[in-house]
């Protein structure tokens, strides 16, 4: 377990541009889309899932540098950025089954806690 922990600033980072990618992606694809020809509550609602998605992303790539110094104040950060996207996923769940940012937040959550509870990081 200790390797994959020495990886684990890798991993988050990875979350997080695959995070923020899917955010860009789905504003571009919002504004190419039929919802942006009238602006409204709706379009809104759609923009805002696409920015959620792109800040979170962001949050976890700045969190980089801290993360590979083993401060557990980043960790935590991390740690509650992507129980905020599991929730998220959550909510949008009945309209956009997000399986594969689902599995990722939650695997993320699994190994960043473990780190934390092993004090593998340092305050």
């Amino acid at each position: 377990m200790e390797k994959v922990l020495q990886y684990l600033p890798h991993f988050i980072v990875g979350v997080g541009v695959w995070t923020a990618l899917n955010g860009v992606l789905h504003e571009i694809f919002i504004l190419l889309s039929d919802h942006a020809k009238q602006y409204d509550r709706n379009l809104l609602r759609l923009l805002v899932d696409g920015l959620i998605l792109t800040f979170a992303g962001t949050i976890m790539i700045f969190l980089f540098p801290g993360l590979k110094s083993g401060q557990s104040i980043f960790f935590i950060i991390a740690l509650i950025c992507c129980i905020t996207m599991v929730i998220y996923c959550a909510l949008i769940w009945p309209f956009l089954p997000a399986y594969w940012i689902m599995a990722l937040h939650l695997l993320s959550i699994v190994l960043l806690s473990y780190s934390l509870i092993t004090k593998s990081v340092t305050q």
